[in-house]
């Protein structure tokens, strides 16, 4: 039975194949010399021959090539237009090239386009491509999280629990039987969490995207939750 497209690209002989090649041309675009740690590398046919499979080639008929000029070698161009944004993350190997620009960065976002792929690019070209501004949105939802943790407003009561006052409101962490729980104004919550960063994170998190209003009115935590002492 015939592989469809997508089923021959995650086959175990093409993955195989390419690694073998990129390996061959040192992990490096044979045009422009960029490595795969700056540029996603693509496998490009010097030809096809009908009926044979892309891993049934000598590796002569093949170059390695980053996105960019597999692309122009193609004359196919990036679209400008209908790229959505997938996600961000903090780029853990420190700077990398936004794969738009190739400026580096340190905040990285994930834009998507069914033409294209996926591309992993800084602030300003996540809100240029998508026509949105969910990257510098973001950007500053994270530094208010990092000076939120960071402030000298957090103190400790007397048995040690973090507890400070946040958009009007007084957060409370405190630990119960081996883990953390939350108390936001006159509210215990329900949930546990393992370490109190991750309380404080919650606190911040449900502040900040509305779901305050339910944690507000959510039941009565039962008694065997509730601190004697906090």
């Amino acid at each position: 039975m015939a592989l469809e497209k997508k089923e021959i690209y995650h086959a175990p002989q093409w993955l195989a194949f390419r690694k073998r090649l990129l390996h061959m041309d040192n992990d490096q675009c044979s045009h422009c010399a960029q490595s795969s740690a700056q540029r996603i590398l693509q496998v490009h046919h010097k030809y096809y021959i009908p009926g044979r499979l892309p891993w049934q080639y000598p590796p002569k008929a093949c170059l390695v090539l980053c996105r960019s000029c597999h692309a122009q070698l193609h004359g196919k161009v990036q679209p400008r237009k209908g790229w959505q944004y997938m996600g961000h993350d903090y780029c853990r190997k420190g700077k990398v090239p936004c794969e738009n620009c190739q400026t580096k960065i340190k905040h990285c976002f994930l834009i998507f386009h069914p033409q294209w792929g996926t591309l992993q690019v800084g602030t300003i070209c996540c809100d240029r491509l998508t026509t949105t501004t969910y990257a510098t949105e973001q950007r500053n939802l994270d530094k208010k999280r990092a000076h939120y943790f960071k402030s000298i407003h957090w103190q400790k009561t007397e048995r040690g629990n973090k507890h400070r006052r946040y958009k009007g409101r007084h957060i409370l962490v405190f630990k119960k039987g081996g883990a953390y729980f939350l108390k936001i104004e006159e509210t215990f919550g329900h949930k546990k969490f393992a370490t109190p960063e991750e309380a404080q994170n919650h606190a911040f998190t449900i502040i900040h995207d509305g779901r305050l209003r339910s944690y507000e009115l959510a039941k009565p935590v039962p008694s065997t939750i509730l601190p004697l002492d906090i």
